[in-house]
């Protein structure tokens, strides 16, 4: 009799929009593996994995939880999960910054250009002049909008 396999979701993490990250499948039973994730409770296309621990590489658009919902090992053995093996993956906005107001500068003189900003403090930012300058600012905590 052979012993029903096992999966190990982890690397839940948060993520801004647009990145990627690897979610680790670690599997115990005979290899190779015939893996079900879902996602956001919709079964996946199944992953062939010939060794653990498997790198599952995703790029959700918006927060999504990730769940295995079974595993067969090369024995036929098939163990099944229904939303107990699961990571999340937090996708977080990309920050924006918005700057106001126009003014001259003459040499010797200083202007403060309000900036406001969306997303989580602190802020590191870089401002390029109309001349191609860049002015790397100190890192913002605060901001008219939070």
């Amino acid at each position: 009799m052979n012993p029903l396999p096992t999966a190990i979701l982890s690397g839940g993490t948060a993520i801004c929009a647009g990145a990627s990250t690897n979610l680790s499948i670690t599997l115990t039973g005979a290899g190779p593996w015939t893996v079900v994730p879902s996602a956001g409770g919709v079964n996946q296309p199944a992953l062939n994995i010939a060794a653990s621990p498997f790198a599952w590489s995703i790029a959700p658009a918006a927060t999504t939880t990730y769940c295995i919902a079974s595993v067969t090992d090369a024995n036929g053995c098939t163990q099944t999960y229904t939303n107990t093996v699961c990571q999340t993956v937090t996708v977080n906005p990309l920050p924006t910054a918005t700057i106001a107001g126009n003014g001259t500068i003459c040499a010797g003189a200083s202007y403060n250009f309000p900036v406001s900003f969306t997303g989580t403090s602190p802020w590191t930012y870089t401002m390029t002049t109309p001349t191609g300058d860049q002015i790397v600012g100190p890192p913002a905590v605060t901001s008219p909008n939070n």
